[in-house]
């Protein structure tokens, strides 16, 4: 609903009468790292719970020459548990909260200029020449253009709070009663560097009417 191409559902495991341990680790380039785990089964004849988890981490895809520094850090850990009733035939309550934080190096904007295409000429990726670099930024740091909560340097940090509460009860073998309450947290702060990548955060276009 209200998706111009789709939209895709994820569905998280409830805990029921069976038991489960799934864990598992990961590493890749730009020093990615990957820690993450779920448990869950029957607590007791009319309880069951699950716990859930996963930290992320990657950093040093780009070089910040300005700074002399690898930057685009990306870092995140979340966390979810379910607790389930299931000690009747015909009533069933299902809590979940989750809470979830990312942190990251906002978006990298890379210089990149067409100097061989001119005014009023097309031009594709294969055009693009960067002078400092593909992977190469050159914002400093420390130098803001605008009021808070304007960062000093390209920064972003999501932080989300979700709980779930579903209550479902048989009144007969075809009419059912269900009960839906959900409260959502967000917390979401984004700043980066549009200057251009130049050194210089006054030499963008309009800058002379500041």
């Amino acid at each position: 609903r209200n998706t111009g191409y789709g939209a895709v559902k994820f569905v998280s495991r409830t805990p029921g009468d069976e038991f489960w341990l799934d864990a598992g680790i990961g590493a890749g380039n730009y020093d990615q790292g990957l820690i993450r785990g779920s448990v869950g089964g029957p607590m007791s004849d009319s309880f069951s719970g699950s716990l859930a988890g996963q930290w992320r981490t990657k950093d040093g895809q780009y070089r910040n020459i300005a700074e002399d520094r690898d930057v685009g850090l990306i870092e995140s850990y979340a966390l979810r548990g379910k607790l389930r009733y299931t000690g009747s035939d015909v009533f069933d309550a299902l809590l979940s909260v989750s809470y979830s934080k990312a942190e990251n190096d906002s978006i990298q904007l890379v210089q990149g200029v067409t100097p061989n295409v001119g005014d009023d000429s097309t031009f594709t990726t294969k055009d693009l020449v960067f002078p400092n670099g593909e992977f190469t930024t050159n914002s400093p740091w420390n130098t803001r253009i605008g009021p808070e909560p304007i960062a000093e340097k390209p920064t972003g940090e999501t932080e989300q709070t979700i709980v779930g509460l579903t209550l479902t009860f048989d009144i007969t073998d075809d009419l059912m009663f269900k009960s839906v309450t959900g409260y959502v947290g967000l917390d979401d702060f984004f700043s980066t560097d549009f200057s251009g990548n130049s050194a210089n955060p006054f030499s963008f276009v309009g800058a002379a009417d500041l």
